[in-house]
């Protein structure tokens, strides 16, 4: 079965899966689909997100770890000034295999 995912987060890994050892590496630049944040300062809709990340095929699944960086933007709710903050993260995420479906991204 194959299925069809439409976001900018998706890659395919096919060609990591059930291949322990095996190693990708990817630099993107996205446009952020849905703004991320809740409150007076977020990484707006449209904005341009960072990301450099590395994919590794494991026993378990495989296994993404990387870095994202975005600019915040915002209005401060007390003195109504435009704000803007550089945000950075490093994540790491296993995405194990399941044995009833076909792992295709």
């Amino acid at each position: 079965m194959s299925s069809h995912v439409n976001s900018p987060y998706a890659l395919r890994v096919r060609d990591l899966a059930h291949r322990p050892g095996e190693m990708r590496e990817h630099s993107l630049d996205i446009a952020v689909p849905d703004a991320m944040g809740a409150g007076v300062i977020s990484v707006r809709e449209g904005a341009e997100m960072h990301i450099d990340l590395r994919l590794e095929g494991l026993h378990e699944g495989v296994l993404v770890s990387g870095h994202a960086s975005a600019e915040a933007e915002g209005e401060c709710s007390r003195c109504l000034i435009d704000i803007s903050e550089p945000v950075e993260v490093d994540f790491a995420e296993l995405f194990a295999y399941d044995a009833s479906e076909d792992f295709d991204f």
